[in-house]
């Protein structure tokens, strides 16, 4: 998928910039999330 960014470094540095932490780091994040709001059987 083209994003119109040059590089991945560059997709980074302005998601980083939006969001206040790194793709991965917000990805860790949701899942945490989630994780946190599954009903325990």
């Amino acid at each position: 998928m083209d994003l119109g960014y040059e590089n991945p470094a560059a997709f980074t540095i302005m998601f980083k910039r939006a969001f206040g932490m790194p793709p991965l780091a917000y990805l860790g994040l949701r899942s945490l999330k989630t994780q946190m709001t599954v009903p325990a059987g």
